[in-house]
């Protein structure tokens, strides 16, 4: 099954978030209609396949805890838009020794139960050597050492600097600091967007 691990901000963080995505999804060149997806904004720590059997609901748990652990404080902060390829729209967060902390700790339960694509290694394009190791390990660009904390904001065909530029000055509005909600195993769906939560547990 497609499995993902997330944290979720909170409101009204969240709702601007929403907005932005919502506007720049109707004329922007992007894949996925927000407004259709229902997309929910959230920083991924692992998105991939896994084996059916994996309890997601207890490594859901086990990862609430953990949060509260490293981030008592609980703020994420936030760098600015950035352009990936292929096609990819990313807000970037600092990545924080917590951050990287928490990916392991789901990266360190999940692995065992990572069910590795062949396909995408050569579908996906525009990595380093350090994302494609990554995806080759572990099924994800950002896993270990390429981990990189962000909230998918859509992807396209290619690169629009105008597009880009319009996002950031959006992005700008809105404090680059939120707390945290919630942590959620999702379901992925197209183009970063989050298709369905599958359990949550409150921040």
């Amino acid at each position: 099954m497609k499995l993902g691990f997330a944290l979720i901000p909170s409101s009204p963080f969240f709702d601007k978030i929403v907005e932005i995505e919502n506007t720049y999804h109707e004329g922007g060149g992007f894949f996925s209609n927000m407004k259709l997806s229902k997309n929910m904004p959230h920083i991924p720590l692992f998105s991939g396949k896994v084996k059916d059997e994996f309890d997601f609901v207890k490594l859901t748990e086990d990862l609430a805890k953990e949060y509260r652990n490293l981030l008592k404080e609980g703020i994420i902060s936030f760098e600015s838009v950035q352009y990936v390829p292929k096609g990819w729209y990313l807000y970037i967060c600092k990545n924080t020794p917590n951050l990287r902390a928490l990916h392991k700790f789901v990266l360190d339960r999940i692995y065992d139960s990572i069910i590795l694509d062949p396909k995408r290694f050569s579908r996906d394009v525009g990595l380093n050597k350090i994302q494609t190791d990554s995806l080759e390990r572990y099924g994800y660009r950002y896993a270990g050492e390429a981990f990189m904390p962000f909230i998918p904001i859509g992807r396209a065909l290619d690169k629009n600097d105008i597009l880009l530029n319009a996002l950031n000055l959006e992005f700008a509005k809105i404090p680059k600091m939120t707390s945290i909600d919630k942590i959620v195993a999702f379901k992925p769906g197209a183009n970063g967007t989050c298709k369905r939560v599958l359990y949550e547990m409150f921040a």
